[in-house]
């Protein structure tokens, strides 16, 4: 059978990629990044591609990460590992532009109290009796933190375990970027994107349901309420 070859950039991490696809197959065919894994589609007709997301059950993760240029190949992983499992990761410096300190803590204040939870990555950057990363990625959880939002951390070997950030966590698992595309890493972290992602699943469930019994709690004594005053207006006729 003939194919037919595809050449473009990967949305997320602007890999370049080639797809081949058979002849005469549909117009628009799925696929995934074979270096992030963020889920694609490609569009024959226009030959463009875009990243897919599930049309029900997103969440909306604020990641905190560093955005050197050092350390994009960690952050684009991290983003196409979420985006696999429905998880809609938005970064300061990578989704959202700020041009001042203030301006960065001030839409990172709001991304966080709209987010599901916060991922925070840690990758090596300053030596201070051991590896700390940016100075952001204590900042930003700190502030999810402090409104009781999920936080789960990714440290890189090297990072230094002993900080407050690792013990508020949910979950804190260690990487190592030189193992990304290692077949048994790749599935060791998507395992724990996808616990996030039935983490918060199970939290919205949660959040659901004590809404409705709050909602009967409520309804319940004021149909019992009518109901008696009905009654008594029946027995005075």
């Amino acid at each position: 059978m003939n194919t037919i070859e595809n050449s473009f950039s990967c949305p997320n991490c602007e890999e370049s990629l080639n797809w081949s696809v058979p002849e005469g197959a549909v117009a628009i065919v799925e696929s995934a990044c074979p270096v992030c894994h963020a889920p694609l589609l490609l569009n024959q007709v226009t030959n463009s591609v875009e990243i897919q997301l599930p049309a029900r059950r997103k969440a909306l993760a604020f990641m905190s990460c560093s955005i050197w240029d050092v350390d994009k190949r960690v952050s684009n992983y991290f983003r196409g590992l979420c985006l696999a499992k429905g998880i809609l990761p938005r970064t300061i410096g990578i989704d959202i532009y700020a041009d001042t300190l203030e301006e960065t803590a001030i839409l990172a204040r709001g991304e966080i109290a709209k987010a599901d939870c916060v991922i925070a990555i840690l990758t090596p950057r300053y030596t201070v009796n051991g590896h700390l990363s940016s100075t952001w990625t204590y900042f930003e959880p700190g502030m999810g933190f402090a409104i009781s939002k999920p936080l789960f951390v990714f440290y890189e070997t090297g990072t230094r375990e002993e900080n407050p950030l690792l013990a508020s966590a949910q979950y804190s698992i260690e990487f190592d970027r030189e193992l990304f595309g290692n077949q048994e890493e790749d599935q060791r972290l998507d395992y724990w994107i996808a616990s996030i992602k039935e983490e918060i699943n199970r939290r919205k469930s949660n959040r659901f349901w004590t809404a409705v019994g709050i909602g009967a709690l409520t309804v319940l004594p004021l149909g019992l309420l009518i109901w008696g005053g009905g009654a008594k207006q029946a027995n005075r006729t």
